[in-house]
């Protein structure tokens, strides 16, 4: 009987666990590293392979062959540049990393391909024709995934759970609450960003940190990873505190990652403690004095400290290190941040020189890569600024053309990405803008019929994502913005259903959230709002109701840092509106103690930085404010005293700005007022006296002559009533 033949081995074929990610470096490296990042949270962090970096050294075919080998998908990410004018071209040539990836994956029978669109690429049918014909299935034979920026979450979860359908690889059971919890922390940092410019840096630096966490998370062991998803959990509900301590053990760990441990740190630190992201910004320069982000960062911390001698310190050392570098970009936002002090600080001129230096960078910068949507609105925001500039030194002609350059391309990025949220919000801003410079030229009806269109717009926003509590902020400004134009326009009851509307919406973000300090002073302004039309209908009692509801708000945030010049002046201001309505209801000594009260911490803000133009301006308002209720209280006496401590603070801000008509019409008001006062005692109205009261006269009529937008002030109609009087100054001076 003839011997068996030996039996043939059977070779099982490899085991395909993973996932591989094929990507262009130079189409959409950012994208293609979220996908990644989110495919090893979906999978497991040894279950995806990106490119011949993450397989290991060796010859990179082979190595990406062995990697496909053991891959059920592949997953093809493609941006707008994948197949552009310099890219077209490599995908024909054989030698192509990206071509050799596809191709192999393309001739494997147990490979799911999934190609993905990111960053709104697209490829037509007429772009596809023009691929290598081995590569052209990829979009003929297989579904084309889409990811949205607007619709990352969504987007994400669905590709993960259709690629585990496909492959039958199991998806991370934690999966699901971390996309949750990651796309809520990443709604939270965007909502740093309001209406300034600094903010959209804190914004861009504090996503660079949400995105190394992520990364962190995407590699972790399951120990750390459950620390890092409670850390994002709590991230989504405001609290940042377990977040900046995993950075903060690495910079006390260890001095080599101290400094972008600090650097993260600070950035999370700026969700609910400006104080402590000023801390660790002044560590990360304490480690590394040339890093001018980290300058510009402590710059715009403790310019939300109100400290601007520290920030003007801070964004002066950053545009120094900008330029060492030859950064436009730095230097752009360095100069804007240094015209963001400056009119802080009442100095018009030099933000406006600071503010149109950034301008020209701006458009260099836009005319290098004029397809750069980033590059276009930093434009439109350094425009923004020139606006702000000029508005404040009473040019609003000037103002409107600023603004309305950029609106024009805000315009235009919200049409070529009508699914861009913050483009959509940009617009709203922009006409925002532009209602305000209508509401100062009188034009109350364009005033209200804009505001309206940026309130359509921030209402749309809401719509599409009605759980972005950043997008209900934004609504409730809208309304505000509206109310103060039909209030302008004369219409108070629409006025006040538009900011009981925005109260409203504040006060269920609050509640909420009640440690979000922004959102409580937003509060504390819709409060004030609505107590000020209701005291104009002479609703007495109900607005000093809302004033009272306004500083319990500001004395809350005034406790919780008394070093916060901000929050300091909004409780003066609210001080101001209580005594008003008080005087108004005849309780002459309650508003005497509330000016006062607001005369005091205007005096500590002065004392603390006097030359910051808006707290001197401020002081003056509370001189003026105390002798108008002595006036009332029959004390001309010490009336006269508090009206030459104004007119002093008057001629100090004009000897700075002497052509500010703002300015000039405070001087005016001081002076007449001190005439009254004087008037007060039968025949003591010396010549001296008298010429000051002719001045103030000369000046309302200058301005009036101009064009300037006289404010409704009680003195201003009594002067002008004393006017029509031929025998009004005989009569005082005798």
């Amino acid at each position: 009987m003839p011997a068996s033949e030996p039996a043939t081995a059977q070779v099982p074929p490899p085991l395909r666990d993973a996932i591989f990610i094929s990507y262009r470096r130079d189409d959409a490296r950012g994208a293609s590293g979220r996908v990644y990042d989110w495919l090893k949270i979906g999978f497991g962090a040894n279950a995806v392979f990106r490119d011949v970096h993450s397989i290991g050294v060796g010859r990179w075919r082979d190595r990406i062959d062995a990697a496909l080998a053991r891959c059920a998908a592949c997953v093809a990410v493609i941006g707008p540049r994948w197949a552009d004018a310099t890219n077209l071209p490599r995908l024909h040539e054989s030698g192509d990393m990206v071509r050799h990836e596809l191709m192999t994956a393309l001739a494997s029978e147990a490979i799911t391909m999934v190609p993905t669109l990111v960053e709104n690429a697209s490829l037509p049918g007429e772009q596809v024709k023009q691929l290598p014909e081995p590569l052209q299935p990829l979009f003929r034979e297989w579904n084309v995934r889409t990811i949205t920026e607007n619709g990352w979450e969504d987007d994400i979860r669905r590709l993960i759970q259709e690629i585990g359908e496909a492959t039958a690889l199991p998806v991370q059971p934690d999966f699901q609450a971390l996309l949750l919890s990651v796309a809520a922390a990443e709604q939270r940092i965007a909502g740093l960003e309001q209406e300034h410019r600094a903010q959209r840096d804190q914004l861009e630096a504090s996503q660079r940190t949400i995105d190394e966490l992520r990364g962190r998370l995407a590699e972790a062991p399951s120990g750390e990873r459950d620390r890092l998803s409670e850390a994002f959990a709590a991230l989504a509900q405001g609290n940042t505190r377990q977040a900046e301590a995993v950075f903060e053990r690495e910079h006390a760990a260890a001095l080599r990652t101290a400094v972008d441990a600090a650097c993260h740190v600070g950035n999370l630190a700026l969700l609910r403690d400006v104080g402590k992201a000023a801390t660790y910004f002044g560590k990360v320069l304490q480690l590394d004095p040339e890093q001018p982000e980290a300058s510009l960062q402590l710059s715009q911390a403790r310019f939300s400290l109100g400290d601007l001698d520290g920030a003007e310190q801070a964004v002066q050392r950053g545009l120094e290190l900008a330029r060492a570098r030859g950064d436009g970009r730095l230097e752009l936002r360095a100069l804007l941040g240094l015209g963001d002090g400056q009119l802080a600080r009442g100095d018009g001129a030099a933000a406006l020189t600071h503010n149109r230096q950034a301008v020209a960078i701006a458009t260099a910068l836009a005319d290098q890569q004029p397809a750069d949507p980033d590059r276009q609105r930093d434009l439109s925001v350094a425009h923004t600024k020139v606006g702000d500039a000029l508005l404040a030194q009473g040019q609003p002609e000037a103002a409107l053309e600023s603004y309305r350059h950029s609106l024009a391309i805000r315009q235009k990025l919200a049409a070529q990405e009508p699914a861009s949220s913050q483009a959509q919000r940009d617009l709203a801003i922009g006409l925002e803008r532009i209602g305000e410079i209508l509401l100062w030229q009188k034009d109350f009806d364009g005033a209200v019929d804009t505001s309206r269109r940026s309130l359509a717009i921030r209402d749309a926003l809401v719509e599409r994502d009605s759980g972005n509590s950043n997008a209900q902020l934004d609504l409730s400004i809208g309304h505000n913005k509206v109310g103060d134009a039909l209030l302008a326009r004369g219409d108070g009851g629409s006025a006040l259903a538009a900011y009981t509307k925005a109260l409203r919406i504040m006060e269920e973000l609050v509640r909420a959230d009640p440690g979000n300090s922004q959102w409580q002073r937003e509060l504390a302004f819709c409060h004030n709002r609505r107590g000020e039309v209701l005291a104009a209908a002479g609703e007495s009692e109900e607005a000093l109701m809302a004033f009272r509801q306004g500083q319990a708000v500001a004395e809350r945030l005034a406790c919780l840092d008394p070093d916060n010049s901000l929050w300091q002046a909004d409780l003066a201001f609210v001080f101001d509106r209580i005594g008003a309505a008080v005087q108004h209801q005849g309780d002459l000594e309650a508003a005497l103690q509330h000016y006062q009260r607001a005369l005091a911490i205007r005096s500590a803000l002065v004392a603390r930085d006097p030359e910051t133009s808006p707290w001197l301006r401020d002081l003056f308002v509370s001189h003026l404010n105390v002798a108008d209720s002595l006036t009332a209280q029959n004390n001309p006496e010490a009336a006269r005293l508090s009206c030459r401590k104004a007119l002093a603070i008057a001629d100090q801000l004009l000897s700075c700005a002497p052509d500010d008509p703002q300015t000039r019409f405070d001087r005016a008001e001081a002076g007449y007022k001190l005439s009254a006062a004087i008037a007060a005692d039968p025949g003591s109205l010396s010549a001296a006296d008298a010429e000051l009261l002719n001045t103030s006269r000369e000046v309302v009529a200058d301005l009036r002559a101009s064009g300037w937008p006289m404010p409704h002030e009680a003195w201003l109609r009594a002067m002008e009533a004393e006017q029509s009087e031929p025998d009004t100054s005989e009569r005082r001076l005798a």
